[in-house]
C-alpha cells in the first residue's frame, strides 16, 4: 500500500517523544519543489531504518531538518530510491555515525540503505505523484478523529475560509508584507495538514520556507499553484459530501 514519506517520518519521531529522547527538537520536513509524493515498498523495513537514522540525527541538532525526495537514475545505489537529506552541516557526522556503528553496518551490508549525493537512500518498488492522489488522504484523516462529524466540520471550516486566506497571502506577498505572508502560508500549512490534504500542505510550506529564506523566488508561481490545489481539494470535498447524501 502506497504512504506518504512525510507520514512515516512523523510517526518514527512519535516513537522518540514517547520516550522522552526528543524533548524541545524540532521536525522540520519539506518535499523537495514543494510536491508531495507517495511510495510503494516495505513500509515497516524503512521505518526501522529511519528509527536508527533519527536516534543519531536528534544527537547531533535540536531542529530536525529533512528534505524528502526520490532518486532514479542507474548511478545509485539502487532504484527507484526514496531520499531524506539532512542539513548539509549534519550530513557528514551523520553518516559516520551510522556507518561505524555495528547495529547498522549489516543493513548497509544488505543494500536495504545507503547514503548517496548527501542523501540516505531507501529502495522503494514506486513513487506515486501527485497527479494521481486523492487531494485529501481519508485513511490518514479516520486516524485522526474519533467522531466523523468532527472531521467534517474541520473540512467544511478549511474549505470555506482558506480561498480567502490564499487572496491575502498574494496582497501580502505583493505588498511585502512578509510577516504576514508568513502567518498566513503557516496558518494554511496547519489547516491542510489537520484535514490530511498533503499536496496543499506541502505547497504552503514550501512558501513558508521561502518567505523566510530567500528573495530570488517567484511567488506568482507558487500562489497559483497552492490555488488550483485548493480548489482541486474542494472540488473532491464536495463531491465526497454529494455521495453521502445520496
Amino acid at each position: 500500500m502506497a504512504f506518504f514519506p512525510h507520514v512515516l517520518l512523523q510517526d518514527s519521531l512519535g516513537f522518540f517523544e514517547m520516550s522522552g529522547r526528543s524533548i524541545g527538537r524540532q521536525l522540520r520536513w519539506n518535499y523537495r519543489q514543494g510536491k508531495t509524493f507517495q511510495v510503494e515498498g516495505d513500509r515497516g523495513s524503512i521505518q526501522r531504518l529511519l528509527l536508527l537514522c533519527l536516534q543519531e540525527y536528534i544527537e547531533l541538532t535540536e531542529n530536525i531538518d529533512l528534505t524528502i525526495g526520490t532518486v532514479v537514475h542507474k548511478r545509485a545505489p539502487f532504484s527507484p530510491a526514496l531520499s531524506f537529506e539532512p542539513r548539509q552541516e549534519s550530513f557528514e557526522a551523520l553518516e559516520r555515525a551510522l556507518t561505524t556503528d555495528q547495529n547498522t553496518r549489516q543493513f548497509f551490508q544488505n543494500s536495504k540503505i545507503a547514503f548517496y549525493e548527501n542523501q540516505i537512500l531507501f529502495p522503494i518498488s514506486q513513487i506515486v505523484f501527485d497527479d494521481f492522489l486523492a487531494p485529501i488522504d481519508m485513511l490518514d484523516l479516520r486516524k485522526k478523529y474519533d467522531s466523523v462529524e468532527d472531521a467534517k466540520l474541520l473540512l467544511s471550516l478549511f474549505f470555506s475560509s482558506t480561498s480567502d486566506r490564499i487572496d491575502a497571502l498574494q496582497k501580502s506577498v505583493h505588498e511585502g508584507s512578509w510577516n504576514e505572508a508568513f502567518r498566513l502560508a503557516h496558518s494554511i500549512k496547519g489547516g491542510a495538514l489537520s484535514i490530511s490534504a498533503h499536496e496543499i500542505a506541502g505547497i504552503a510550506k514550501e512558501i513558508e520556507l521561502k518567505i523566510k529564506s530567500s528573495s530570488h523566488f517567484n511567488f506568482e508561481i507558487a500562489i497559483e499553484s497552492l490555488r488550483k490545489s485548493f480548489l482541486k481539494g474542494r472540488s473532491y470535498w464536495e463531491k465526497l459530501k454529494q455521495k453521502e447524501l445520496q
